[in-house]
């Protein structure tokens, strides 16, 4: 038996899913995360390539500070629109998966960044309400006053020492 809206002649669109059925329980997208093609980073060679700090940096480090240099520049274009902080996201998976490296080694050189004053960490992440928040990161300006500790010549004195009684 047709219902009432078929008895008038009327037809039913077509059923259209959801567009939150697209997401994943944790509440994130199931797309995952996007791709830096298209991406881009304005590094000044003045400001960041020859300063020590930059210099005392991990190869990995370098590559993830890259990453956040031109997820800030995205973020500052948002601003522009929408105001607040330029602050932007950077969770672990999508650093791993961007990087094809280790969650470990992902967190190492995060830390080795806020360590060293080059991002400063905004709003930390977790779980909330059974559901990961990532953490809101921000570029910071202290790397221009970090010092790298001084070199440890312990070795080189005891190799010379061994050196002389010999």
């Amino acid at each position: 038996m047709a219902g009432p809206a078929e008895q008038r002649g009327y037809t039913m669109p077509p059923y259209k899913p959801a567009k939150h059925a697209t997401m994943l329980p944790n509440g994130r997208s199931a797309t995952g995360a996007t791709k830096a093609e298209n991406w881009f980073s304005k590094i000044k060679i003045y400001d960041h390539v020859l300063i020590p700090a930059w210099r005392h940096l991990t190869k990995n480090a370098t590559d993830i500070l890259i990453i956040c240099i031109a997820k800030q520049g995205r973020a500052a274009a948002y601003q522009e629109k929408f105001g607040g902080r330029p602050v932007f996201q950077f969770t672990v998976s999508e650093g791993t998966k961007l990087l094809s490296i280790s969650r470990t080694t992902f967190c190492r050189a995060i830390k080795e960044l806020h360590d060293v004053g080059f991002i400063e960490l905004v709003c930390p992440g977790g779980i909330l309400n059974g559901r990961g928040c990532a953490a809101d990161y921000s570029i910071s300006k202290a790397w221009r006053t970090w010092q790298p500790p001084p070199p440890d010549t312990s070795n080189i004195t005891k190799a010379r020492a061994a050196r002389k009684r010999k």
